[in-house]
């Protein structure tokens, strides 16, 4: 079977180079304009799932807060930290950073693909019918790195629509009180949506949900959904 295959000559990569280069320097300029700094913080509602081979183990209702940030620089790098927390049926903190690249695409929408890094940890009780055992403590650590693409479509004065995907590939730390300590590697997605609408030139309000789902081979993992009202500051 004869391939071809596609030559390109030192001279035409070359070339290319410096084009996408030129496309990268002119986005920034722009971004730098377009990609705004702000603060978001506000108060949310979570439901977190324990799975078994896909099959919920343990329901878990909680309520806290989560905090965004989100820092552009003056050639358009995108630095965007996150924390959350919540308590309940369960004790959840969560941490995370990721970088990206604004690319501004027209007047009202901006696309940045991203990479990231994240950490969470999880404390709760499970039953274990088989042991005859009820409120055994049961704790839950991952880190996980991140790539995802955020957008944001401003599709009227003063409102505008932020859409996120991210996959994660977890590696995660499992124990069960007196009981067993394990390790699980894990991956999945992570969506979220957001309507935000600004007050003034300074404040905005938003309302966002999301949704994050992380299981293994065996389909072992959780699944967590949740909304948060928003209150935005811009600097």
């Amino acid at each position: 079977m004869d391939l071809n295959y596609p030559r390109y000559s030192p001279i035409s990569l070359s070339y290319l180079s410096k084009v996408v280069l030129l496309l990268i320097l002119f986005s920034s300029e722009v971004a730098a304009d377009k990609c705004c700094r702000k603060l978001d913080i506000g108060p949310t509602a979570m439901r977190v799932e324990l799975l078994e081979c896909g099959k919920r183990s343990k329901k878990m209702d909680m309520y806290g807060v989560r905090a965004d940030g989100c820092y552009v620089t003056s050639f358009g790098l995108n630095v965007k930290p996150t924390l959350l927390m919540g308590w309940g049926e369960g004790d959840l903190y969560a941490l995370s950073l990721a970088m990206g690249w604004c690319v501004p695409v027209g007047e009202s929408l901006i696309f940045t693909p991203n990479v990231g890094y994240s950490w969470s940890y999880l404390e709760t009780t499970i039953d274990i019918p088989l042991l005859q055992l009820k409120d055994v403590e049961n704790k839950f650590r991952a880190t996980a790195p991140l790539a995802g693409l955020d957008v944001i479509w401003n599709f009227l004065p003063c409102w505008r629509v932020y859409g996120s995907l991210q996959y994660g590939w977890s590696r995660s730390w499992t124990k069960i009180k007196d009981i067993s300590t394990c390790h699980l590697n894990t991956k999945g997605p992570n969506y979220g949506l957001m309507l935000e609408r600004d007050l003034n030139r300074k404040l905005s309000a938003n309302i966002a949900f999301g949704y994050n789902r992380a299981l293994s081979k065996e389909r072992h993992g959780l699944k967590a959904k949740g909304i948060k009202l928003g209150l935005v500051y811009w600097f």
